[in-house]
């Protein structure tokens, strides 16, 4: 399922949409022209202008998609490119009233996901996933799904939201919120009674991540064996991808729990070059491919990863904390050991 193969451009002057297409056995491309009716995590679905036939092509031959957006999308993702989700969401709220294709609203719903889970608003996000997956059953952009995977806080609003939502009518606010809920452990029971109910779910999107978020319950338990983590491995390759990045990050902590950090970083640096937005999620695994080898003994390359996280994702709370452990630059005369002994 080559979803990365698919892009989505603007293209203010024209009444017609547009496909580029990577020919069948050749190098060379070629673009068609008429309207898409829809996009999917396997296929575009498009009704050509010569003779109105409408065929589906496959996403690992499309090289991209060149299609007018609403004034106000074209707004939001200018912004988004910018860095300024905060300010894009404002514009593609607006997107949302004004823009009839039923493919492109799931797009602008996206977007509007992305931003608020680059600004730190999980629960905005958690709530917006949830309608965009009322209004679509494919898995593209599951992707997005606002799972937590590792214990962090959280905050007073986003604990009243997983209480709320823990017993909400939607499978997909369910998961997220035992997903939150799992590191309270005033609430962990009543977690993993949502996440085992959800093994029975009807959704085999819901079933899988359920699935995996109980493995959660091996690592608090200690229980990672290699033939265990060997499983994980095999279970994440065989999911589709858009779900991959969360059982991949367990296996990475199943990694650093038997102090194989070498081969927890590779894991951890693979994920943002598969996922790279959301930006705040892909700069939290580089700096724990960073940790990892700090673990190692690798100073210098915990350093340079460090200092990345640092200068290319500084907006982001690991990029944040990054540059308040070794800045954005290294200091002159001074190597990644030397920093490393300091700490």
């Amino acid at each position: 399922m080559a979803v990365a193969a698919l892009h989505v451009a603007g293209l203010m002057a024209a009444s017609e949409d547009r496909l580029v297409l990577q020919l069948r056995g050749s190098g060379s491309r070629v673009a068609v022209r008429g309207e898409v009716l829809d996009r999917t995590a396997d296929f575009v679905e498009f009704r050509l202008a010569v003779n109105k036939e409408v065929k589906r092509y496959p996403v690992d031959q499309v090289v991209a998609i060149l299609t007018t957006r609403v004034q106000p999308h074209s707004r939001g993702v200018s912004l988004m490119k910018q860095g300024l989700y905060r300010a894009a969401v404002e514009p593609l709220q607006a997107a949302l009233k004004t823009e009839n294709r039923r493919w492109m609203r799931r797009e602008v719903l996206a977007d509007l996901i992305r931003c608020h889970l680059e600004i730190g608003d999980d629960v905005a996000a958690a709530e917006l996933f949830d309608a965009l997956v009322r209004a679509d059953s494919d898995i593209l952009h599951w992707k997005l799904a606002p799972l937590r995977w590792s214990p962090t806080p959280l905050t007073a609003a986003e604990a009243t939201f997983a209480s709320e939502a823990l017993e909400a009518d939607s499978e997909v606010l369910r998961l997220i919120a035992a997903s939150w809920l799992w590191q309270d452990p005033a609430r962990r029971m009543a977690a993993e009674r949502v996440l085992e109910a959800l093994l029975r779910s009807g959704d085999d999107r819901v079933q899988m991540l359920a699935r995996v978020q109980l493995w959660r319950r091996d690592l608090r338990q200690g229980e990672i064996t290699d033939l265990r983590i060997r499983h994980w491995e095999r279970t994440a390759q065989r999911i589709p991808i858009p779900l991959r990045r969360g059982p991949w990050l367990l296996v990475a902590r199943a990694r650093r729990l038997r102090r194989e950090n070498d081969l927890a970083a590779a894991t951890l640096l693979w994920i943002p070059s598969a996922f790279p937005e959301p930006r705040r999620w892909a700069a939290d695994a580089i700096f724990q491919a960073a940790e990892a080898l700090r673990e190692a003994g690798d100073a210098a390359s915990a350093g340079r990863l460090y200092r990345e996280v640092a200068a290319e994702y500084g907006e982001t709370p690991a990029g944040e904390l990054a540059a308040r452990k070794f800045g954005p630059s290294p200091q002159p005369g001074v190597s990644d050991t030397d920093v490393r002994s300091a700490d």
